[in-house]
């Protein structure tokens, strides 16, 4: 009688514990993005297509652009946005202004704070620094950056936004596309080829992953960069084959393909 009676009371005290762990509130996050909600878009810039355009002539940085600066002959560092591949209607901005606003809105935003080695390597990778793309992304994307995630990694200061953008980018130019596209100066690309360049490159399904964007030089459309999606949670070791395979495809992501062919610019000599 006595072990039953022991037995009664040590089954009461696990049903408390569970009931207790399964009752628990758990701890709100301050951050107004849902949790663990948000992907990435990886757009990579073509500086010589850009520099062709109507916009990019008046930059500083393409005024001084020549075929011996290194982003003449690989892609440079546009931006790595926050965004739900889910659904096509969200894509959070300024999000240190408040709630996340449209990425249409121009909000002020906090000067980024990035250290003197980061800031070296970003002027190579980043040639938009010359005219303050730096300071524009981080208030706009990269004050987003991670708030979705729960724990120790959620958010992210200045200094882990670029490092981790830096190596995305450099693999991508360690890849054949950036061969790709030097091996096609002043020739005609189409999405096709691109996509199947991404298949080859970082496997099958991933050239679904990825738009071609073109501005206009003239009345000629030539490619100015690449939106690439990811999965969420980079770091500066992740593998962008695998960011890019985890990713949602552009069917559902995108509601335009954007460009379906231009031209790849030359730098000036």
């Amino acid at each position: 009688m006595k072990r039953l009676f022991l037995s009664l009371i040590a089954l009461s005290i696990v049903a408390l514990v569970v009931l207790w762990r399964f009752s628990e509130t758990p701890p709100k996050s301050d951050s107004p993005l849902p949790e663990d909600s948000i992907e990435l878009v990886l757009a990579a810039s073509w500086q010589p297509g850009f520099c062709a355009t109507r916009a990019g002539q008046r930059k500083a940085e393409c005024r001084t652009l020549t075929a011996a600066r290194p982003d003449a002959t690989r892609f440079s560092i546009h931006g790595l946005w926050p965004d739900d591949l889910d659904d096509k209607d969200i894509f959070p901005c300024n999000c240190d202004s408040g709630e996340p606003t449209s990425c249409r809105e121009k909000r002020p935003g906090p000067v980024p704070a990035i250290s003197g080695p980061v800031m070296e390597e970003l002027q190579v990778l980043m040639p938009g620094i010359q005219s303050g793309l730096h300071e524009h992304e981080w208030a706009k994307h990269g004050s987003c950056y991670e708030d979705d995630l729960t724990g120790p990694d959620r958010g992210a200061d200045a200094d882990e936004y670029f490092t981790e953008t830096m190596a995305l980018v450099r693999q991508l130019n360690a890849s054949p596309l950036r061969q790709l596209f030097v091996d096609n100066l002043d020739r005609v690309l189409t999405r096709e080829i691109v996509r199947a360049a991404f298949d080859a490159a970082f496997g099958a399904g991933a050239g679904d992953r990825v738009r071609l964007i073109c501005g206009k030089a003239g009345e000629e459309d030539v490619v100015t960069e690449l939106w690439i999606n990811l999965g969420a949670s980079v770091t500066a070791d992740s593998d962008l084959r695998a960011l890019i395979l985890e990713a949602p495809t552009t069917a559902v992501s995108a509601s335009s393909q954007r460009c379906a062919a231009g031209r790849v610019v030359r730098a000036p000599n």
